[in-house]
């Protein structure tokens, strides 16, 4: 064979024969660079797995995270809004507590003023009656003077007016003794 290559030296078979083996030569170097570059690949997507794993990890660390921070924050927020009813509902109990103190408090004090002005009342209708009883008794006393005086004043006047028929009797008598003597 060597014999044939050596006579093939300068012919076209050699030619050729040297231009398969340094197209096998590129070949050989294109499938070790694409062995390389496959290898190289394989490593930067096994990094790439890797820092994804370790991304999906630390993802999952921080959703278990949230989710326990946000489980704890639901339960603070249950407290607090438990908190704020027990609290709102005190005060409620509180306000009705004050409001139904206030409402007898008014309660008795206007039952008081009601009392305090009926006594008020009571005792003015005593004071009136007591009066109206003594301007009674006055005008009874005022009405029997009046009576009496009346009844003096009626003897009075029939004793003038008798006195006065008398004395009127006297004058007839007198005009008619004065006629018959004139006459």
């Amino acid at each position: 064979m060597k014999k044939q290559k050596e006579n093939l030296n300068g012919s076209p078979e050699h030619y050729n024969s040297v231009l398969l083996e340094d197209i096998q030569s590129k070949i050989g170097l294109v499938i070790e660079g694409m062995y390389t570059i496959k290898d190289e690949l394989k490593r930067e997507i096994k990094e790439t797995r890797d820092e994804l794993k370790q991304d999906i990890k630390l993802n999952q660390l921080a959703i278990t995270k949230t989710r326990e921070d946000m489980s704890a924050m639901e339960c603070r927020l249950k407290q607090e809004i438990s908190d704020v009813r027990t609290e709102l509902k005190q005060d409620i109990t509180d306000v009705r507590t004050e409001l139904k103190q206030d409402i007898a408090d008014v309660r008795t004090e206007l039952k008081q003023d009601i009392a305090d002005v009926r006594t008020e009342l009571k005792q003015d209708i005593a004071d009136v009656r007591t009066d109206m009883r003594s301007m009674e008794e006055r005008l009874k006393q005022e009405i029997s003077d009046v009576r009496v005086d009346m009844h003096a004043m009626e003897n009075r006047l029939t004793e003038k007016i008798e006195g006065n028929n008398t004395c009127l009797e006297n004058h007839e008598k007198r005009i008619s003794v004065l006629e018959e003597k004139i006459i």
